[in-house]
């Protein structure tokens, strides 16, 4: 199984009105988290989420950030879904924005956490940010409201699909990756909250159907350089 790992305006009002389309718009903002809360103090930002439920359901993402060091390049994480560690490059200001889009058939801005950092080139942990790369910090939810703490007892979100910590004075709640891993590399692992208050488990393919009738969709079980499953589209012979 596939197991992710540990603008204002002109921009962010574009970008809502770009994803104004699906279902409803979801916002919240980001905030100096790790080594950022001495490198950048003053940093600030919005993520903007949005789940279009269609024939391909996804959900569009809209990243700004402003406070960041001027022309530096850096990484966005978003659990689950993607890390890029080369989403965007700041300005002479310091501000930068990414926009991306996460094809799964469940709408993360109800659970997503949103990591900024400054990616220390190595491939092995790419997907796991560390304090020292860490730079801003948000999450989507209702109950996952940033905050400061001084006790992990202070972080609980009551939700047990997460794992609650409180570090270095800030709360962090994030996915437990052992809740509902499954084993298998070809399916991506996803925990949301059951109306009983219990985890339910969501474990789809991790290669999408690319809805072409004369291929073959195939996982390999194997991953690539990145953590990724590896997907092969094999052509079917002689289909019209």
């Amino acid at each position: 199984m596939f197991r992710f790992n540990r603008a204002v305006c002109v921009v962010l009002v574009c970008a809502i009105a770009g994803v104004a389309l699906g279902k409803a718009v979801r916002s919240k903002e980001l905030i100096a988290a790790g080594a950022g809360a001495d490198l950048n103090p003053d940093v600030s930002g919005m993520i903007v989420m949005n789940f279009h439920d269609s024939n391909t359901p996804s959900t569009e993402i809209v990243v700004k950030v402003d406070g960041l060091a001027p022309f530096t390049t850096y990484g966005v994480q978003v659990m689950p879904g993607f890390t890029n560690p080369l989403a965007f490059t700041t300005g002479g200001a310091g501000s930068g924005a990414h926009h991306a889009k996460v094809s799964l058939p469940i709408d993360i801005s109800e659970f997503a956490v949103v990591r900024i950092f400054e990616w220390d080139g190595l491939l092995i942990t790419m997907g796991q940010v560390s304090y020292e790369e860490l730079r801003a910090f948000g999450c989507t939810s209702e109950e996952c409201n940033v905050k400061t703490c001084t006790t992990d007892a202070e972080c609980d979100i009551g939700s047990p699909c997460h794992v609650d910590s409180c570090i270095d004075g800030l709360c962090y709640s994030v996915q437990n990756p052992d809740i509902c891993y499954d084993g298998n590399n070809c399916t991506k692992d996803y925990c949301s909250i059951a109306p009983d208050g219990s985890a339910s488990c969501f474990n789809p393919p991790a290669c999408p159907d690319d809805y072409d009738p004369c291929t073959t969709d195939v996982c390999t079980g194997d991953l690539d350089e990145y953590g990724n499953p590896i997907c092969e589209y094999i052509p079917i012979p002689d289909c019209p």
